[in-house]
């Protein structure tokens, strides 16, 4: 039809998805704080929330070049980051701190977005934690939004070893925030 908008409405439903999967990342990161020691469980709930910020931005307001991101990742069998790189010369969570900064957002925060730890590094600064758990959080989130239940139990078994550095859950845990999020969705 005759909408100007029609090449951005592409992605809205992504986008919808993506902001509900952020809440529901940062509910995770808030129950699981604690068990993090992690004593700010609101500041490790926007750490969460905003993990996925700048490639929330570009798919609302660089559509076309987000189009060209996606389909160089799986043309050239190539990472979402590196195809970022190409596309725009920088990667997605640089633009997402870059307007983190701009907002003024807490710089404990905007140090766990720019925190790249990895979760076999001993995870000793605040910063680190908080960035960890954020990624735990949204991967965690992602895995269960895949709705493949059948799969659910050893992807999560696998993302909680490779995270247990920051935290352990027991069975019981994590059937209590499978509870939390499948709620959420």
């Amino acid at each position: 039809g005759n909408n100007p908008q029609g090449k951005a409405n592409k992605f809205h439903e992504e986008l919808a998805d993506e902001s509900i999967n952020s809440l529901i990342a940062g509910e995770i990161a808030r129950n699981l704080a604690p068990k993090a020691n992690i004593r700010d469980t609101e500041l490790a709930m926007m750490c969460a929330m905003f993990r996925n910020l700048g490639q929330q931005l570009v798919i609302e307001y660089l559509p076309e070049e987000y189009q060209r991101i996606v389909s160089l990742a799986e043309s050239g069998r190539i990472s979402h980051s590196a195809a970022a790189q190409r596309v725009l010369g920088t990667t997605l969570p640089k633009i997402g701190l870059g307007v983190a900064e701009r907002w003024h957002l807490p710089k404990l925060m905007r140090m766990a977005m720019a925190s790249n730890a990895s979760p076999d590094a001993p995870l000793t600064r605040e910063e680190d934690r908080l960035g960890a758990l954020a990624k735990l959080s949204n991967d965690l989130c992602h895995i269960i939004a895949s709705g493949d239940r059948q799969s659910y139990k050893p992807m999560l078994q696998r993302l909680l070893l490779s995270h247990r550095r920051l935290l352990a859950l027991s069975d019981q845990d994590v059937s209590g925030l499978l509870g939390i999020v499948c709620k959420s969705f």
